[in-house]
C-alpha cells in the first residue's frame, strides 16, 4: 500500500498542477482514483487500437461518461471516442473548452487585449480565431485545426499533416495529407450514426462495434424515472474474439450502473454521474466553491479508506490512507507557478513526519531543499536534518546535487 500510494502521488503532482505537460499526453490526466473523475463522476478509460499520426502510432481511446450527450454519434449514449469528437466550443464570451484528440480537456481564455488570441494556463495551448476556424497550437509542435467548432486537420510535431473527411456531420476517414493515405476509416450502420466497424491501415484487422438499448435514468421531482431508452456500446470484437465487453444494469431503486467485463461494476447517481459503489469500495465526493474537491472511499467489512483532498485555489493536494498522510503546497503564480513549496509526509505507523522545503532564486530555479525527519509526540523530537543544494551548468542542465546534513 505505501508503494502505490507514492507512485500514486508523483503522477498526481505532476500532473494536477498547471502548465507541466505538453500539448497532447494520449493517457488519462492523472487523477486519484483510476475511473474516477476530480468531482467523483465515473470516468472510465479504454484504448480499443491505434492510429499512426506522422511518425508514431497513437492510441484510439474511448471513454465511457454517465453524463455524455445520451443522443451522442459514433458510440452511442454515454460513450466518447475523442479522436473523432475532438472539438472545440465557446462556453461563454471569454471562456472555450477544447476536447483534445486523447480525451483530456483544456479551458482556453480570450487574450483581454487581443480578443482574437486564446491561451490557456501556463500558455500550453495557445489559439486564434479566424472567423469560424480556430487553429490552437502547443509549445512541443501539435497544431489543431477546427472549423465551426469541428476538427478539420492536424499537424504533428513532426510537421506531419492529417486530414479529417466527413459524410454530413460523421468522420468518415482520417488522411495522411501528403501520402495520400486512409490511416483509418469508418462504416456506420445502415442510415444511422453509431460505428460499425472501424478499419486500419497496413492490413490491420478490423475492429467491429455492438450496440444494445438501456435505460437512461433521470431523476424527475428528486426520484430516479426511466426518461427513455437509448443505444449504447456493449462489445468490441474483430473476426477471432470479442475484445471488451460492456453492460448496464439497474438497482432495485433505479440507480444506474455500468459494468465491464463482468469484473468491475461502478453504482452512480442518475444525472449527476457522480460514483456511489465501485465493487467492494464505496465513494463519497463533496465538491466545495473555488475549485475544492475531496473524495474518500471505504471498503466494506475492512478499515481500510482512501482520501484525496485536492484544493486547487490554495494549491494544496492531501492524500491519505489509513497509514500515510501526504500533504503538498505549490505556488500559485510568478515564475514559480506549480513549483513545489512544501511536502509533507506523516507515516502513521511509525509517527514520523517529513516535511521537504523548497527554495529557488528570482527567476524559478531551485537552489536548495530542506529535509526533515521528526517523530510526533507530546513535544516533537528532530530525527534527522538535511539540506540539498543544487548546481547547473551554463546551458541549465542540472549538473550536481550536494546533500549534507545540518546539526542545528
Amino acid at each position: 500500500m505505501k508503494s502505490s500510494l507514492l507512485i500514486i502521488l508523483i503522477v498526481l503532482f505532476t500532473t494536477l498542477s498547471e502548465g507541466v505537460c505538453c500539448g497532447i499526453r494520449w493517457n488519462r490526466a492523472g487523477t486519484f482514483f483510476r475511473d474516477i473523475n476530480k468531482v467523483g463522476e465515473l470516468d472510465y478509460w479504454s484504448s480499443i487500437g491505434k492510429v499512426r499520426l506522422g511518425k508514431y502510432h497513437y492510441p484510439i481511446n474511448i471513454i465511457f461518461r454517465e453524463k455524455t450527450n445520451y443522443n451522442a454519434n459514433y458510440l452511442g449514449a454515454g460513450s466518447q471516442i475523442p479522436l473523432l469528437e475532438t472539438k472545440i466550443a465557446q462556453s461563454d464570451e471569454n471562456t472555450f473548452k477544447l476536447l483534445l484528440p486523447d480525451g483530456n480537456q483544456v479551458e482556453l481564455l480570450r487574450d483581454k487585449k487581443n480578443p482574437t488570441v486564446l491561451f490557456s494556463k501556463g500558455n500550453t495551448w495557445v489559439g486564434e480565431i479566424s472567423d469560424s476556424q480556430i487553429d490552437v497550437k502547443a509549445s512541443c509542435g501539435w497544431v489543431l485545426k477546427y472549423k465551426n467548432g469541428k476538427i478539420a486537420r492536424v499537424v504533428t510535431p513532426d510537421n506531419k499533416f492529417i486530414s479529417y473527411k466527413y459524410s454530413g456531420e460523421l468522420v468518415q476517414e482520417i488522411i495522411d495529407i501528403e501520402s495520400n493515405e486512409v490511416l483509418l476509416s469508418l462504416n456506420y450502420n445502415q442510415g444511422g450514426n453509431l460505428i460499425e466497424s472501424m478499419e486500419f491501415e497496413d492490413g490491420v484487422e478490423p475492429i467491429h462495434f455492438d450496440f444494445s438499448e438501456r435505460p437512461i435514468v433521470r431523476l424527475i421531482n428528486g426520484k430516479p424515472i426511466i426518461d427513455q431508452i437509448q443505444l449504447s456500446l456493449i462489445g468490441i470484437k474483430n473476426s477471432d474474439q470479442k475484445l471488451a465487453s460492456y453492460g448496464y444494469p439497474l438497482l432495485e431503486n433505479l440507480f444506474p450502473a455500468f459494468e465491464v467485463g463482468g469484473k468491475k461494476t461502478f453504482y452512480f447517481e442518475p444525472l449527476s454521474g457522480k460514483v456511489l459503489r465501485e465493487n467492494d469500495w464505496m465513494y463519497s465526493a463533496k465538491v466545495r466553491e473555488s475549485n475544492h474537491t475531496t473524495i474518500v472511499r471505504k471498503k466494506l467489512d475492512s478499515d481500510e479508506f482512501e482520501s484525496w483532498d485536492y484544493n486547487k485555489g490554495k494549491g494544496v493536494l492531501i492524500v491519505e490512507n489509513k497509514d500515510l498522510k501526504t500533504e503538498r503546497s505549490w505556488f500559485k503564480s510568478g515564475k514559480l507557478l506549480s513549483r513545489d513549496r512544501e511536502i509533507t509526509r506523516l507515516d502513521k505507523r511509525t509517527g514520523i513526519n517529513t516535511v521537504e522545503k523548497f527554495y529557488y532564486d528570482e527567476e524559478g530555479v531551485l537552489l536548495k531543499k530542506m529535509i526533515t525527519d521528526y517523530k510526533q509526540g507530546l513535544i516533537d523530537k528532530v530525527l534527522n536534518k538535511y539540506v540539498e543544494e543544487y548546481t547547473y551548468t551554463p546551458d541549465g542542465e542540472l549538473n550536481t546535487i550536494v546533500k549534507r546534513r545540518k546539526t542545528s
